[in-house]
């Protein structure tokens, strides 16, 4: 396997991978061969060192390739997945994966017709917690999901920065809807995860902080196949969030994507009156457990805050290796970035 792009994400990808989480890494791409050395450098301290690249396609070409991550900014990420689908390479990409329908149709046609997986990066979908409901919702502890509202709160536009001042270019700049659109994979994707796809989509939009983005605000209604979803993203609101909330017909769970796990009230066998008291103590209990088992997760040198990518990385890699479905089907893919598109459709400019 390779990774294209040592630096930022790509970064994380590769220290994923040397922690076993995939097959053999034999080599390393990156427009800057400083970088692309000192990963293989870091690569070599736990196996055979890989080789280095600086011009992807003839990394391609030459080295005898299963699989490929693809971590580099979103402009090139269309090119590199269209060529490694091509060679019949089996892709990860980084979201988000296309800037327009055509371009993720031709893709996933590539993957089609070349015998080869094609996935985005819905590392959240991995995370423990967010595994947690989805085993509740399938053992039907949740009972019948009704809504999800998956939040995200990031103070990313106070202190300066290139979004703020300056001339400098930025990625977030040349995306449909800006920075939010950074991180619709990822809210799409979970509420994909508990609506299926998506029916109908209304969507609101708002500036707040003066910046060189169109918005920075965006709260979505969705209504999916089995039930409706609520997506929010905010550069104000305050302390940050990263919250998915699941509504059944016999329990409601809150997972915190940020370290204090997951809370739950549920239908309980006990007078009316109580029950709100007994959840609170429960919930109570599950974030002081959740809190500490946050703190040490980040401490141990472990995955931290990537849990979820070293969980996807590690299906993805399994599946190719065993020869069993993916963890995220072509299908997924192709539903996830109809609602992503769709929202993106109403976004200022």
């Amino acid at each position: 396997m390779a990774v294209i792009g040592a630096g930022g994400i790509g970064s994380e990808h590769l220290r994923a991978l040397a922690a076993g989480v995939g097959g053999h890494l034999v080599a390393v791409c990156d427009s800057s061969e400083a970088a692309a050395r000192a990963a293989a450098d870091e690569a070599a301290d736990r196996g055979p060192r890989p080789e280095v690249f600086r011009d992807a396609v003839g990394m391609l070409e030459a080295a005898d390739l299963d699989v490929v991550h693809v971590t580099t900014p979103p402009a090139s990420h269309v090119p590199l997945a269209r060529e490694a689908l091509r060679r019949g390479i089996h892709v990860l990409v980084e979201k988000p994966l296309a800037a327009s329908p055509e371009e993720l149709e031709e893709l996933l046609e590539l993957a089609r017709a070349n015998g080869a997986h094609l996935l985005e990066d819905y590392n959240y979908l991995f995370n423990s917690q967010v595994r947690t409901l989805l085993a509740w919702r399938d053992e039907g502890r949740l009972g019948d999901v009704v809504h999800v509202d998956v939040t995200v709160a990031l103070d990313v536009l106070t202190g300066g920065g290139p979004l703020v001042q300056g001339t400098a270019p930025h990625f977030a700049l040349g995306l449909p809807a800006g920075l939010v659109s950074d991180f619709l994979p990822h809210l799409a994707s979970l509420a994909h995860a508990f609506t299926g796809p998506a029916t109908g989509v209304a969507t609101a939009w708002a500036k707040r902080h003066p910046s060189r983005l169109a918005v920075d605000e965006m709260r979505c209604l969705v209504t999916g196949s089995s039930a409706t979803a609520s997506l929010a993203f905010s550069a104000s609101a305050q302390p940050d969030v990263f919250s998915v909330v699941v509504e059944g017909t016999r329990m409601r769970a809150r997972a915190d994507l940020y370290g204090t796990g997951v809370v739950r009230s549920e239908l309980r066998g006990a007078p009316g009156p109580l029950v709100p008291l007994l959840n609170g103590l429960d919930s109570g209990r599950r974030e002081a457990v959740g809190a500490v088992g946050g703190l040490l997760r980040k401490i141990s040198g472990g995955p931290g805050a990537y849990e979820g990518l070293w969980g996807l990385a590690g299906a993805f890699h399994a599946a190719l290796r065993d020869g069993t479905p993916p963890p995220v089907s072509l299908r997924d893919v192709a539903e996830v970035n109809a609602l992503v598109t769709e929202i993106e459709r109403s976004a200022p400019r």
